[in-house]
């Protein structure tokens, strides 16, 4: 393998598995916005969606209850994405013009659909739990794979960042404080569209709108305000910042 993998002056990867292709853009926004101020990234994007495995596992699981770890839905949900971790890892390696590194990262996102009524309560809610345990089950899964073990310098960071009920409340936790003064939780993704854009079909959006209606808010300061709003997306920020030394104020210079 070469030895020129994870030198400090290369450019760091960025994986995104996502369900659309405006949920890379706005993804890819919001992973720059917290990583380039102290670290240069690319970004790539791969071609798995989780929402293959994600729809059946919501659909099984609503009609049974069944959201214990080791009930059918979670098992089959956890295969389905340490087969898209596995498919996302060979795809960014044969992306990029190095080795991997366990510098670069694999973004796991995905919408889960259902909603949270109230921040504070998201850690009690049954289905966030078991979604996010099992996301964990299967990337320990991945790195536990035989042939994993021993190469950990050549594997990326995984992190998985499942949002409740869709992307579209990242962007509206980014604009509170601006222009978005309503309670986001608790609405469903076509409400949360409606409210950000005017539209339920963001194909329907021109580019220019989505930087003025989405991108836009997505900076550090709007990733201050994702953090505070959004307990599903504080894991990721946290690790993303204490493993590239990052922090959330663009004025610290990474001290």
């Amino acid at each position: 393998m070469s030895q020129s993998t994870g030198r400090a002056n290369e450019s760091r990867y960025i994986g995104i598995v996502a369900d659309g292709s405006t949920d890379l853009v706005i993804m890819a926004r919001f992973l720059m916005a917290v990583l380039e101020p102290a670290n240069p990234c690319k970004e790539v994007s791969l071609g798995q969606r989780l929402s293959v495995c994600m729809d059946p596992f919501r659909q099984k699981s609503s009609k049974t209850a069944g959201y214990g770890l080791f009930e059918k839905p979670s098992k089959e949900l956890k295969n389905g994405i340490v087969r898209v971790i596995h498919s996302a890892v060979g795809e960014l390696r044969d992306q990029i013009p190095r080795d991997l590194s366990h510098q670069d990262v694999i973004l796991l996102t995905t919408d889960a659909e259902w909603t949270i009524g109230d921040q504070d309560e998201w850690h009690k809610e049954p289905r966030a739990l078991i979604i996010n345990r099992v996301f964990d089950w299967a990337i320990t899964a991945f790195y536990n794979t035989i042939g994993n073990r021993d190469s950990w310098e050549y594997l990326p960071l995984i992190i998985p960042l499942v949002l409740f009920p869709s992307t579209d409340i990242l962007v509206a936790a980014a604009r509170s404080n601006h222009d978005v003064s309503f309670d986001i939780r608790g609405k469903k993704a076509r409400e949360l569209k409606q409210k950000l854009y005017g539209c339920t079909d963001l194909n329907q959006l021109r580019t220019d709108d989505l930087e003025k209606k989405a991108l836009q808010y997505l900076t550090f300061e709007g990733c201050k305000r994702i953090y505070s709003l959004l307990p599903e997306s504080r894991v990721l920020l946290r690790t993303l910042t204490w493993h590239y030394r990052c922090p959330l104020s663009p004025s610290s210079n990474g001290r």
